[in-house]
């Protein structure tokens, strides 16, 4: 795991070992921590309407 990203050097490397391992860069860490809830606050909501144009259909 990095909070930066993996060399390409790192990654052919993973190539040649004879274990299963998975790679976790800054960008998965940080979508991991927000989905688990893990050191991260939510700061603000935004909430998007849209027009429900059915409301509007004449029948």
């Amino acid at each position: 795991m990095t909070t930066s990203r993996f060399s390409p050097n790192a990654l052919e490397y993973l190539k040649t070992v004879n274990a299963r391992v998975i790679t976790i860069d800054g960008h998965r860490l940080v979508d991991l921590m927000i989905e688990g809830g893990v050191g991260v606050r939510v700061r603000k909501v935004f909430e998007l309407h849209r027009i429900d144009e059915d409301f509007f259909l004449e029948e």
